[in-house]
């Protein structure tokens, strides 16, 4: 039994469709009968009298007509509709399995464009649920001491930068180092990070199983988001099944963009997406990004 964290069931579909010359999702049969029954009674009657009167004699004539008609008609229909249209669903990802089982490969040895199926730790990155957690005014309810105390150093290296520079230097450098160490200035750096990522990942999630990096849609996705951070506690190992990708870049150079500036028009997302991770440490040296078909417990 198979507890389904995403299913991208458009790529499985089309994935069997590929192999099997189209894919049965639905099938209904429908029987249907009907009866009419008409009937009609007609009636016309008629008549007429004449007389003539003459000397010594009297003459006359009476004519009576009567037409009854019946009429009733019996109208009997019937008509079957077979439609096939089998709907399989969560089934249909069995099925892919079995049949591309023999090309399956492992994270360590697949190339750009083939199966890849690993299992491992699963890490979930919500972003948009991390700025929202990330709200320092938020949480100035819940550390208030904190907060205060960071403020307090923050007007203090504002203050003495703008009266003197030079004289508070040794004071300067203490407050920005106890400032940057602080978890008050960690909540604020990844508050603004996240609000970054969640404007170029619109309504997605990065999930992280060993080596594979996914970026998974909310509308394929089984769990409400409000749940789905809670998986990260899980101690059981989750499945990927997906396409390989390009292999994350670890070491990222502005001065490569230099020669051909429009190039990042083109690698522009992903370059920033790749420094994200990195700087986050969700990334290593020779992760992957793979396209999900499935994320799962077995």
């Amino acid at each position: 039994m198979k507890e389904i964290i995403y299913l991208d069931t458009k790529l499985v579909n089309s994935l069997l469709a590929q192999i099997d010359q189209g894919l049965i999702l639905k099938h209904i049969a429908e029987e249907s009968n009907s009866q009419a029954t008409h009937e009609e009674t007609s009636n016309q009657e008629s008549y007429s009298a004449g007389g003539r009167l003459g000397a010594g004699l009297f003459s006359g004539n009476v004519a009576n007509t009567e037409i009854t008609a019946d009429k009733t008609a019996l109208v009997y229909s019937s008509g079957n509709r077979e439609l096939v249209e089998t709907a399989i669903d969560d089934f249909s990802l069995d099925l892919l399995l079995d049949k591309i089982k023999d090309d399956i490969k492992t994270i360590e040895n697949v190339t750009e464009g083939e199966i890849v199926e690993e299992i491992n730790d699963l890490t979930i990155y919500d972003f948009s649920m991390l700025k929202n957690t990330m709200d320092i005014s938020a949480l100035e309810t819940f550390v208030p001491d904190e907060v205060e105390a960071y403020k307090k150093l923050e007007n203090e290296l504002k203050k003495i930068t703008q009266v003197n520079k030079e004289k508070h230097a040794s004071r300067i450098a203490e407050i920005k180092e106890i400032l940057e160490d602080s978890f008050i200035f960690n909540v604020i750096r990844i508050n603004k990070m996240s609000q970054y990522v969640e404007s170029l990942l619109s309504d997605c999630s990065i999930l992280k199983i060993g080596s594979s990096l996914c970026i998974c849609e909310q509308q394929n996705t089984r769990i409400p988001k409000s749940s789905l951070a809670l998986l990260n506690a899980s101690k059981r190992k989750a499945t990927i099944l997906g396409i390989a990708a390009a292999e994350i870049e670890t070491d990222m150079e502005f001065s490569n963009f230099d020669e051909s500036p429009n190039r990042i028009l083109s690698h522009g997302p992903s370059m920033f997406i790749n420094m994200v991770t990195n700087s986050f440490d969700i990334t290593k040296e020779g992760d992957r990004f793979v396209r999900p078909i499935a994320i799962y417990f077995e």
